[in-house]
């Protein structure tokens, strides 16, 4: 009820007179909030709350509400912030206050994933002049304070962009300067068919979490084209540039990829609902001068078939104001 409560406020004041441009994306962002929080475990639902709260805060740049919601021992992965509650706090302050206002979570947001004590938001955001593609990775901690985050950003060329929730138009992948040449079909794309919510069990969660990890498995593996198909629906589509979108095309691709000389390593799972998000650690390749690399990926299972991915590369940042490291 508590939690009702608090989603039913953020709807009034995003649908109240005055607000942006942006309040059915507010609105849609409560909607998923709401149904993460209805298909989770109490506890896990209580951090969804309080992930509601700082996203608040986040967005209305309101430091004195964030740092309540901080931990003591509040610790970023984010390359771009001191590391510490000041480093997010800052955020807040009047002389470093992004310029157009605070990074708006609650007008961006695509998904609301939420495990255990993590909370994931895939949405869109800002990269300097840039649109950006996020994953943001929220732990709580006991007392429900934020005590660590990660942020996984992409660029965005502007200008290419229809739906930025659903269709991301991302340029190559290990380089942060957009190229503004971005060739092939399929660069604009609708709402997913598979966009509405849906109720998961706890073992269809966990049946859908193995299968996409079956599924990276063959792909990191010897990436034989007729057990890859297996994982994949027919209607498979992934939200990836210059990459016709069916599976037949994602196959060609995955067919032409280089193996890489280490195995790459999952560093973090989050599952929901028809929702798996995995985090995956690329080694540094030294001869070739490729950094060490975080994939981010969601799938969308359905019926134990792979039907939707979007992903998300992030190099290992040459220079960073902590020393957390992406992962």
């Amino acid at each position: 009820m508590k939690l009702l409560l608090y989603i039913s406020l953020l709807l009034l004041v995003a649908c109240s007179p005055g607000a942006d441009d942006q309040t059915p994306d507010v609105t849609a962002f409560t909607n998923w909030l709401a149904h993460a929080a209805a298909t989770a475990p109490p506890a896990t639902a209580e951090r969804v709350m309080n992930m509601a709260a700082v996203a608040e805060a986040l967005s209305s740049l309101d430091g004195e509400a964030l740092q309540a919601l901080l931990a003591d021992d509040f610790q970023s992965h984010n390359p771009m912030l001191a590391d510490g509650r000041e480093g997010l706090l800052s955020l807040t302050h009047e002389e470093h206050r992004p310029r157009g206002g605070g990074d708006n979570f609650m007008a961006n947001t695509a998904h609301v994933l939420a495990q255990d004590d993590h909370v994931l938001l895939h949405r869109g955001g800002r990269l300097g002049p840039l649109a950006s593609v996020n994953m943001d990775v929220f732990r709580f901690n006991e007392s429900g304070q934020l005590a660590e985050q990660w942020s996984f950003v992409q660029p965005v060329e502007a200008g290419f962009i229809d739906n930025l929730l659903f269709s991301f138009v991302v340029p190559r992948q290990l380089d942060l300067i957009p190229t503004r040449d971005i060739p092939g079909p399929g660069l604009l794309r609708s709402v997913s068919d598979y966009a509405l919510p849906v109720r998961v069990s706890a073992a269809g969660v966990q049946s859908n979490s193995e299968q996409v990890r079956a599924y990276l498995a063959e792909l990191h593996g010897e990436r034989q084209r007729q057990k890859l198909e297996q994982f994949l629906h027919p209607e498979f589509f992934i939200h990836l540039p210059c990459v016709e979108p069916g599976r037949v095309a994602w196959l060609d691709v995955l067919g032409r990829g280089r193996q890489r000389p280490a195995l790459p390593q999952i560093e973090k799972l989050i599952a929901q609902n028809d929702l798996v998000w995995v985090l995956t650690r690329m080694p540094h390749i030294v001869e070739e001068d490729v950094p060490e690399l975080a994939v981010a990926d969601l799938f969308r299972v359905r019926d134990g078939l792979i039907v939707e991915q979007w992903k998300l590369v992030q190099p290992s940042p040459r220079f960073s104001r902590n020393q957390n490291g992406l992962f």
